[in-house]
């Protein structure tokens, strides 16, 4: 009888519990794994808009960069179509 009353008391109880916490451990193991998933996903995606805004602005300091220097060699060319004495307008 005393067996009986121990194992109602603390045994079972104490194996309801373990089982129990350890559904529960699975089940939000499983939920925290696709919460870490879809947080990866989010990160990506902002690295990847990162990526292409910091693209575009090269892309537009590249094409302002290179209608500076056109303008440049088009002054230089004037001045060199200018200049009378070619040797002394070289230095």
């Amino acid at each position: 009888m005393m067996t009986n009353d121990f194992f109602t008391t603390f045994v079972y109880p104490t194996l309801v519990l373990f089982a129990s916490s350890g559904i529960t451990w699975v089940f939000a193991r499983r939920k925290n794994n696709s919460e870490i998933t879809g947080i990866d996903i989010d990160n990506a995606k902002e690295v990847i808009k990162m990526y292409k805004d910091f693209s575009s602005e090269m892309k537009l300091d590249a094409e302002k960069t290179r209608i500076i220097l056109k303008e440049s060699q088009e002054l230089i060319e004037k001045f060199n179509q200018r200049c009378i004495q070619p040797n002394k307008c070289k230095e």
